[in-house]
């Protein structure tokens, strides 16, 4: 698994597109995010954004692409007569583009909290960074199940982009006080709600908490279930 985490990830340096979708367009969107937070009715949700804008960028949309890739140049199809299994193959895989997110969101992270205040619950904003993190993957292995190429992902992986990015935009310009049911219900929204709560108090009921964390929880059931169910290795024709 480890080798093929290593090769994956010279990969996408070398591809223009996965690198750009992986590295270039997140740390851009998030560098945005934080230069424009005052212009948020509710400041504490720049955190929010940035995780949510730039996971299902650097995660989503680029773990799709590079499965996508894989497949069609019968790569996966190779790797399956190895000795590694099924899981080892998609972890090497979607490792790169996860970790490589992850470093981009700290930073940002750590550079919002320079100019907007440390977040009061750091273990509440980790947990929604690390929910994010598996949303994404998970619904990165649905999403390639249905994509025959790197091309095709640019237009698969828009749908649940706009609606993850539009959730979170749509609750940090309105909150949660009205509808809350119907936006803490759309995929991204729970993850945010965890970063921006964590941000802004000290402490959260333990049902709110719990909410969040199970709606992410199915969501990410869900993704993962369908994932397995119709995920193919071999070329889509």
């Amino acid at each position: 698994m480890f080798e093929i985490a290593a090769m994956e990830l010279r990969s996408i340096l070398r591809n223009k597109l996965v690198a750009a979708c992986a590295v270039l367009l997140p740390l851009a969107i998030g560098v945005f995010i934080v230069l424009t937070q005052d212009r948020l009715p509710l400041p504490a949700s720049a955190g929010g954004l940035v995780v949510v804008f730039m996971q299902a960028m650097g995660i989503y949309v680029a773990g799709t692409t590079t499965l996508a890739g894989r497949r069609q140049t019968l790569y996966l199809k190779r790797l399956r007569t190895t000795r590694v299994s099924d899981f080892g193959i998609l972890a090497g895989l979607l490792a790169p583009v996860a970790i490589l997110s992850l470093l981009q969101v700290v930073v940002v992270l750590v550079a919002l909290s320079f100019s907007a205040g440390a977040p009061d619950n750091p273990l509440i904003v980790a947990a929604g960074v690390v929910s994010g993190v598996a949303l994404f993957l998970a619904f990165a292995l649905l999403t390639a199940a249905r994509t025959g190429s790197p091309e095709q992902a640019q237009i698969t992986t828009f749908p649940l982009f706009l609606i993850a990015s539009g959730a979170a935009t749509w609750v940090a310009i309105t909150g949660t006080g009205d509808l809350e049911a119907i936006k803490l219900a759309l995929p991204g929204s729970a993850a945010f709600q965890l970063i921006a709560d964590g941000w802004s108090s000290s402490g959260l009921e333990v049902v709110r908490l719990g909410t969040l964390i199970a709606i992410n929880l199915a969501w990410i059931l869900i993704a993962a279930l369908g994932a397995k169910v119709i995920f193919r290795w071999e070329p889509r024709s």
